[in-house]
């Protein structure tokens, strides 16, 4: 049998390749790296897998493939490497660091399928290097939290008040960035000046009160106001006020605040609505639940794939609509997003007739006001399965 083949980029002399032929032929010139792990030892990977990890491929093979997961990911990765042994079925997809022969860590995209082959627990996947996508990511987002940490330090205005004259005593300088009125300006201005007919109301109403609190030994804290304030160049911003009353070493009574321009929260709030409302405007079905395994929300794209009201489906469980979602499937789940690895798998959900549909489902951990939470979305892949069998009944 003729197995030679031209140099890169031709076509081979010969079809008449064995299988075994045909494999080397295109494995060993993909584009990302491929592998074979049966147990905990690596019995087969491609050049492009060595390029990735900084090793011949002799090199790589026979060793742990747990040894080349970098620390921050190796713990989880031998439970799940253990649990993916231990369950065989459809591909995965995993976004994990690893570590190459000169300890640079890399960001790798895994996508796998377990078997048993010749009685040995297998393991076949291959592994795609996407650290400078990563590494985008990552910049965009410390970019995001250290302007956001200028903005709002800045956007701060300290300023002191006489309660009886009603004057300022004195204004922080980032007044000039919050309202567009120099430092000497502000505090030339009065209270009528400086807040909106409705807001001067709510403000004097607090600081009246203040004061006598204050001489009455009561432990005032700190009061917030939501107001609105006139800018230099006429617009009207909104801004949230943190007031108090103190007295002062000669005995004098002063009124302290802080003023934060919440213009862009606001604005943020009514996206937020906004986005709520598109979601549920969404062809893609969309869900969050808790640790508990139960849903808290579904948009309606949910709700009529699975033949559920909103009301029925907040506070089932979601094995009820997806029977892999077992609680030691949903340890692993939870165990996967909590080392920020989103899970991506494919399942059936069952609707409310009980009938069932195949689906892809994506999940993200999400953290809200200190609890966990997952964000999932799901996709309907009839077409794709038919297509995938179609193919396969053609080859």
């Amino acid at each position: 049998m003729k197995e030679e083949y031209e140099s890169e980029g031709k076509a081979a002399e010969s079809v008449s390749f064995s299988p075994e032929a045909w494999f080397k032929l295109l494995v060993e010139r993909a584009l990302s790296g491929v592998y074979i792990i049966q147990e905990r030892e690596v019995v087969y990977v491609n050049p492009q897998m060595g390029e990735i990890l900084g090793y011949t491929p002799e090199e790589l093979i026979g060793t742990d493939p747990i040894r080349h997961v970098h620390e921050e990911h190796r713990e989880c990765m031998a439970e799940l490497h253990e649990m993916r042994l231990s369950n065989f079925g459809p591909g995965e997809r995993l976004e994990i660091k690893v570590v190459t022969s000169s300890g640079e860590a890399r960001w790798v995209e895994l996508h796998s399928v377990s078997a048993k082959i010749a009685g040995k627990r297998t393991v076949l996947g291959n592994m795609r290097d996407i650290t400078d996508r990563k590494k985008a990511a990552e910049y965009a987002l410390e970019h995001q939290v250290m302007m956001q940490l200028i903005t709002e330090n800045m956007a701060d205005v300290l300023w002191v008040m006489d309660p009886e004259s009603r004057r300022f005593r004195y204004v922080s300088p980032s007044v000039q960035q919050l309202r567009g009125f120099t430092q000497e300006e502000a505090m030339q201005q009065s209270l009528e000046e400086a807040l909106t007919p409705e807001s001067l109301e709510r403000v004097l109403a607090i600081m009246d009160s203040l004061v006598p609190r204050l001489l009455a030994g009561e432990d005032l804290g700190r009061t917030l106001v939501e107001v609105r304030q006139p800018c230099k160049d006429g617009r009207i911003i909104d801004t949230e006020i943190y007031v108090t009353a103190y007295q002062a070493d000669d005995d004098s009574t002063l009124i302290v605040g802080v003023t934060r321009d919440v213009t862009e929260r606001k604005a943020q709030s009514k996206r937020f609505e906004i986005f709520s409302r598109t979601l549920d405007l969404m062809s893609e079905a969309a869900f969050w639940f808790g640790t508990d395994n139960r849903f808290t929300y579904a948009n309606a794209a949910a709700c009529a794939s699975l033949g559920y009201t909103l009301d029925e489906l907040v506070g089932m469980d979601l094995s009820v609509v997806n029977s892999n979602a077992t609680s030691e499937q949903m340890e692993y789940v939870w165990k996967k997003l909590r080392f920020g690895i989103p899970h991506i798998a494919e399942s059936h959900h069952t609707r409310k007739d009980g009938s069932t549909f195949p689906v892809e489902t994506r999940s993200f951990l999400v953290h809200i006001d200190g609890k966990e939470y997952c964000y999932g979305t799901a996709i309907d892949i009839q077409d794709r399965l038919r297509a995938r069998q179609e193919q396969a009944d053609s080859g």
